[in-house]
């Protein structure tokens, strides 16, 4: 990811990185029941040990704290010093919590064959050579432990009312991703991204997520509006303008949003 990637340890250091915090926050609220069910499906319970890849500002590794118990143990991994501090605040006061400032595609001190499960969540998207963090995760997976990935596919998203420019928008978005070094359609590759790494018994589902039952600004927050900072900066204003008529839109009563999200659980 180059450095002027708004999830770049470069960037997200200033004030303005509290939105996006805020953000995360509201996703892995909103997510995190249908979330929770697939991670105790693959054998989250109490007494797991899991790894939290790319952890964030540790919302979710807070979740899995509470689902593994005094017994069990979660360690967030987050590159990203501000929100390295973020989580480690955070989760504070469970035991069974670590957070560790690493780099998820070279887990240095972390031994191997040690965890229960590992996650992935929302983090390959943005990783330029996303095949170095699942053999990373294998490596520190105990010999029949489980891989859960969790990311977008922006061929899932859809809106109603459609916005005319909306196609181009996402078109753009997606270049500026992978500039940064990273991809915003990698949801439908990570089955095949599994099997290269040497991962067996791979399962893959899709999630919708909607604004059925959240309104319909909360859902384009969570969605839609960051991906602005994605765009090449001659193209920001255009993008602003886009997202502004779409939120005025959406109040109306006929809006519906719906987003799609990859999820894939393999075996080391």
């Amino acid at each position: 990811m180059s450095d002027s990637s708004p999830y770049s340890s470069q960037q997200f250091h200033s004030d303005e990185a509290e939105n996006e915090i805020s953000r995360l926050e509201n996703q892995a609220r909103v997510r995190w029941p249908q979330e929770v069910v697939i991670l105790r499906n693959a054998g989250l319970k109490s007494g797991t040990s899991i790894a939290d890849i790319g952890c964030g500002p540790g919302f979710i590794t807070e979740f899995l704290a509470k689902e593994v118990d005094a017994s069990g143990l979660v360690v967030g991994i987050e590159k990203n010093e501000k929100l390295f501090n973020v989580a480690k605040t955070r989760n504070a006061k469970y035991n069974q919590v670590r957070i560790v400032n690493n780099d998820a595609c070279l887990l240095t001190g972390m031994e191997n064959d040690v965890f229960d499960l590992a996650y992935a969540r929302f983090i390959l998207q943005h990783l330029p050579d996303p095949n170095k963090m699942l053999i990373e995760a294998k490596r520190i997976l105990k010999p029949g432990g489980k891989l859960i990935v969790m990311d977008s596919d922006d061929s899932l998203f859809h809106i109603t009312p459609y916005h005319k420019e909306m196609v181009e928008f996402l078109s753009e978005v997606s270049k500026g991703q992978i500039k940064y070094g990273g991809d915003r359609n990698i949801g439908h590759k990570i089955p095949c991204m599994l099997h290269d790494a040497g991962y067996i018994n791979i399962n893959t589902s899709v999630y919708t997520f909607t604004s059925k039952n959240i309104s319909s600004h909360e859902f384009l927050d969570i969605t839609t509006k960051f991906k602005i900072d994605l765009l090449d900066a001659s193209l920001k204003e255009w993008g602003a303008s886009i997202i502004n008529d779409i939120y005025r839109k959406s109040e109306d009563v006929s809006f519906f949003g719906s987003a799609g999200v990859y999820c894939v659980v393999a075996e080391k």
